[in-house]
């Protein structure tokens, strides 16, 4: 099945990641990271999203 539906997609992926690759920016992504627990809404030790 991977296969399958990775096949039809590996050509518009490679012509994405090249359109990508020429923008004058690069933005952000929803990596996370450590946001500590200052609003006590997030678990201690626990990655929030920026």
């Amino acid at each position: 099945m991977y296969k399958r539906l990775s096949a039809p997609l590996e050509q518009p992926a490679w012509e994405e990641l090249e359109v990508a690759r020429q923008q004058s920016v690069a933005d952000v992504d929803e990596t996370g990271a450590p946001t500590g627990n200052a609003d006590g809404g997030s678990p201690v030790g626990k990655r929030g999203w920026l």
